[in-house]
């Protein structure tokens, strides 16, 4: 008897079961696709990032490929220039050994080779010092020291003085900024402008546009390069000596600052090794930046002293 009710209440249940999942079978195909689309979704996802994968690994490959390319054309640029800049030294003493020091009063004669020997003295520690500077040092020794407080009591005017003259129009306010930078400590980020500024004015002159009655900085220059200018060119211009002097001294700290990347880490003023990353850039000091402001005030002097004047003379010898 218990038996048998105990089949019927199964039996109950088991069609109350049955009539409750045909009554919701809506609710069970609808979880059904709930379970489904999921899957769905993931599989289009997988997808998705696998076509992004590939996308990314297509355009890293053209990027290295185009950024090896870069490399290995500023290495080639790096060597070009490095073989160019050895022979400067060289063009530089035959410049100066061709001045005819007999015509010249002895004095000043002394003076001017004095003064050479100086200047050169000085770029061996990347010194380019301009005729201001040694005017207000005559008589004294010329030290570090010296130098250092000179150029610090009177940079502010250095940049006022700068940044006024056409021949660096277009880096005024880079240079404002750049003295800002420095006035905060911020040596590292003081290199790179104050070298575009140098490079963008010695390749201007080179190219003949920047002259005593005529400055013309906002063109891209013929010869680019640095690299281009050749100091023997200059050799038959008709330029006061000392403007000569000062201009062969910027002229040598050109081919003293753009040199080849050396193999162990760089702590010299080497605008390359700085400019493509291979440099301790922990040893840049105060005393490197106050050297380059110098070197930017020095080189007004090649406002004087015409590159083009040599080409056009050149031209018509031949």
């Amino acid at each position: 008897m218990e038996e048998e009710y105990r089949k019927k209440e199964l039996e109950i249940k088991k069609k109350k079961v049955l009539e409750e999942l045909k009554n919701n079978k809506f609710e069970f195909k609808e979880l059904q696709q709930n379970i489904t689309n999921p899957l769905q979704d993931i599989l289009a996802f997988n997808e998705s990032v696998d076509k992004m994968i590939k996308t990314i690994q297509s355009t890293y490959k053209t990027n290295y490929e185009v950024m090896q390319q870069s490399a290995q054309r500023a290495l080639k640029q790096i060597t070009d220039n490095s073989q160019i800049f050895k022979e400067f030294n060289a063009h530089i003493k035959v410049m100066m050994d061709s001045i005819d020091w007999e015509a010249i009063d002895a004095r000043i004669a002394k003076k001017i080779k004095g003064i050479d020997n100086l200047l050169q003295e000085l770029e061996k520690d990347f010194w380019c010092l301009d005729m201001e500077i040694l005017d207000a040092l005559e008589g004294e020794e010329i030290t570090d020291e010296k130098i250092l407080e000179y150029i610090n009591q009177n940079l502010e005017s250095y940049v006022e003085v700068i940044t006024k003259d056409p021949i660096y129009e277009l880096h005024e306010t880079l240079i404002k900024e750049t003295y800002e930078a420095y006035k905060g400590g911020l040596y590292k980020l003081c290199v790179m402008p104050l070298f575009a500024a140098f490079e963008h004015v010695l390749a201007t002159w080179s190219d003949g546009k920047i002259k005593t009655d005529l400055v013309s900085v906002r063109q891209k220059p013929i010869r680019y390069r640095v690299a281009s200018i050749k100091p023997e060119e200059y050799d038959g211009i008709e330029q006061e000596l000392f403007i000569k002097v000062f201009s062969l001294s910027v002229i040598r700290m050109l081919g003293k600052t753009f040199v080849g990347v050396p193999k162990e880490l760089c702590q010299e003023l080497n605008r390359n090794s700085i400019a493509h990353g291979f440099h301790d850039y922990d040893s840049i000091t105060k005393k490197d930046i106050l050297k380059l402001f110098q070197l930017l005030k020095s080189t007004l002097v090649l406002r004087y002293f015409n590159a083009k004047d040599v080409e056009l003379k050149n031209m018509a010898e031949s």
